[in-house]
């Protein structure tokens, strides 16, 4: 295979897309365990109040669901305001570069010296999503190619080399993004 180069500048728009996407779909289960841990805190509050009936357990879920999310969204969107405070002009004008070759995927910023590299079997999880591949390299670091950034055909010849290099840690995943 030829070497594959993505270039892209990252929009304040696609950030707080990936940011959301990189918390709530990384695993499947996330929402699933919020979802369950909310339950047992209804539960629990509903002995505490002394009070069993399935209305107000289903209420007191529901009320540590609303929390639960609204807390995690507060916390990321202050992730959010900080980078954008951070360097308004330089974080949202860098370009970013990953020159993904047979051996290894090359991430940088266009007109820097150092790039870091990552032999695949280091890819924790790549996620292919409606408009976009979302490459884990640890889990808590990744990084995103847009169907945008790169032309169709060259998109899907790096999709399918994805494909077959991760393996069994390519997911295909309905989502919004």
């Amino acid at each position: 295979m030829a070497p594959i180069t993505a270039k892209r500048k990252m929009t304040r728009t696609q950030y707080r897309k990936f940011l959301y996407f990189a918390i709530f779909r990384r695993t499947r289960w996330t929402l699933p365990y919020i979802i369950v841990i909310s339950m047992i805190g209804g539960f629990f509050t509903s002995i505490y109040v002394k009070d069993m009936k399935v209305p107000y357990f289903i209420m007191n879920t529901i009320f540590l669901l609303a929390i639960t999310l609204i807390f995690m969204i507060v916390r990321y969107e202050q992730r959010n305001i900080k980078y954008s405070r951070m360097s308004r002009r330089e974080f949202y004008s860098i370009t970013h570069v990953l020159n993904f070759s047979k051996n290894k995927i090359s991430v940088g910023v266009e007109g820097a010296n150092r790039r870091t590299e990552y032999s695949y079997d280091q890819v924790v999880q790549v996620l292919e999503g409606r408009t976009m591949l979302t490459i884990f390299f640890t889990p808590n670091f990744a990084t995103y190619i847009s169907k945008k950034d790169m032309g169709w055909e060259q998109y899907e010849n790096l999709k399918e080399y994805l494909k077959q290099r991760a393996g069994e840690k390519y997911f295909k995943i309905r989502s919004f993004l």
